[in-house]
């Protein structure tokens, strides 16, 4: 989506990325979480739903 600022939420439907918008790296800021950012769902998503969602935000 479009994000929200008031919620510290970037945009993630534009071709800026703040962290790379590379396949390994999307896996990983899934499952470990960015610091005071985003949190991990390495233990709320098997790897199956991972890729899933990496599908979903590189196309």
């Amino acid at each position: 989506g479009a994000g929200n600022a008031l919620l510290g939420a970037p945009r993630i439907n534009d071709d800026i990325w703040l962290y790379g918008g590379d396949l390994d790296t999307l896996k990983t800021t899934l499952r470990q979480g960015r610091f005071g950012i985003m949190p991990a769902f390495d233990a709320r998503l098997d790897d199956f739903q991972i890729k899933l969602l990496v599908a979903l935000l590189a196309r």
